[in-house]
């Protein structure tokens, strides 16, 4: 009896000493038997088959879970515990998702890079999640994208069969490939016979390119010049130009003499009359002489 009394003594000492092991390493760690949590209520228009107990991944860690699910008249509040360590931005998202194809629903939380904090206090938004029924839609409209498609392809291999099993596009096909192979093998002849010829040729396109562009550098002086001598030019022929302009403007004012005799209506009268008259005199000079009088007294 007392070896047996002294066996469970040992045992008991032997778990408890094992115990303390466990606690002091968990507690040197820092891990914790149940994780401080805060709450938060997340409102969706589906809550998309999700239940209670469903985990909250936040960027793909579990970080809580889901407590309790109530229905209202236009939408769905979705209560959660999250750990204390989650801090969600003002560029949040928060969505129900099916991770692995077979599992449940889950709440995967985004909670963003930018903003300030956000009031957990507070109800959240949460994102439209897709449904079953919303991914055989986009599986459908694929679906309906693929097969016209296909049709479309077999419209052109029909086509193409058409024009390829014709006998007669058959032959001028085979024609046509023979006329560019003996046309390619002839190329390559040609360029085997004239290989020196055209190696010559590249050499004196390459002396010829260094050249002008000797020619080019040692020139480039002088074209600067002769740029630098039009742009002066121009800026002259800008000035004669105002000047014309200004001519032509005191002209049309009627400023000086040849102003007022183009504006003047009368002085090119009394000038048409004045030639007319010394057009007169000139002829009686010549048919009767110039005579000429003298009075003394």
């Amino acid at each position: 009896m007392n070896r047996h009394t002294t066996e469970i003594k040992v045992g008991l000492a032997v778990l408890a000493a094992f115990a303390v092991l466990i606690v002091g390493i968990m507690w040197g760690k820092g891990i914790k038997f149940r994780a401080e949590r805060y709450p938060i209520i997340v409102h969706f228009q589906n809550s998309a088959g999700l239940e209670n107990g469903a985990l909250v991944l936040v960027n793909g860690v579990p970080k809580g879970k889901v407590t309790r699910i109530t229905l209202a008249p236009d939408h769905v509040a979705v209560r959660c515990l999250i750990d204390k360590d989650v801090r969600l931005l003002t560029d949040y998202r928060i969505v129900i998702e099916t991770v692995q194809l077979m599992s449940g629903k889950v709440v995967t939380i985004l909670p963003g890079t930018d903003g300030h904090l956000v009031h957990t206090e507070i109800p959240l938004r949460g994102l439209p999640s897709m449904g079953i029924s919303d991914v055989v839609a986009l599986i459908d409209e694929f679906s309906d994208d693929f097969r016209m498609v296909l049709t479309n392809m077999n419209s052109v291999l029909t086509n193409l069969d058409l024009i390829v099993g014709d006998s007669a596009n058959q032959i001028h096909l085979s024609r046509s490939l023979s006329n560019l192979d003996r046309s390619s093998a002839e190329t390559v002849q040609l360029i085997a016979e004239n290989r020196e010829a055209l190696s010559r040729t590249i050499m004196r396109l390459e002396n010829t390119l260094e050249i002008l562009e000797g020619v080019a550098e040692s020139s480039k002086g002088k074209l600067d010049r002769s740029f630098a001598k039009i742009d002066t030019t121009t800026a002259l022929l800008q000035a004669l130009a105002g000047d014309l302009r200004g001519i032509t403007g005191s002209i049309q004012a009627g400023e000086g003499t040849l102003g007022r005799l183009v504006t003047d209506p009368e002085l090119y009268e009394r000038l048409v009359t004045t030639a007319a008259d010394l057009d007169s005199l000139i002829i009686q000079i010549r048919r009767r002489g110039l005579t000429t009088r003298f009075v003394l007294f």
